[in-house]
């Protein structure tokens, strides 16, 4: 949640013209989960939100960050995200209200089955 908060601090500095907090937000951001990855990430879906190209760009920007600077290749899962975050432009597809109520924990029991029954 604090990567959360710090994206969203971050927005506002950046929407505000308030370069200078960035000074605080990039330090601040190596004591939280996603680090400095996370609130760039979170800057990059916000920017370029309304680009021509945008998931192009998003995705060659994001494997440019866990490449050459995260060296994390677990991060590329994080891409998918995209399917549900530009579902509504190309997309069209309706969710239920609640399916990320179910669907959040769901894969969370998932990971921890195959944690704990397949890997031991």
């Amino acid at each position: 949640m604090f990567t959360l908060a710090l994206g969203f601090w971050a927005l506002w500095a950046w929407e505000n013209k308030k370069y200078l907090y960035f000074y605080l937000i990039i330090p601040l951001s190596f004591f939280v989960e996603y680090q400095w990855y996370g609130i760039l990430m979170i800057l990059d879906f916000f920017v370029f939100s309304q680009a021509k190209y945008q998931v192009p760009y998003f995705v060659l920007n994001s494997l440019l960050y866990i490449y050459l600077i995260a060296g994390n290749w677990l991060q590329i899962y994080s891409l998918l995200s995209l399917v549900f975050i530009y579902k509504i432009n190309f997309l069209r597809v309706k969710l239920p209200k609640y399916f990320f109520y179910i669907f959040y924990p769901g894969h969370l029991l998932i990971i921890y089955l195959i944690k704990n029954f397949l890997c031991g």
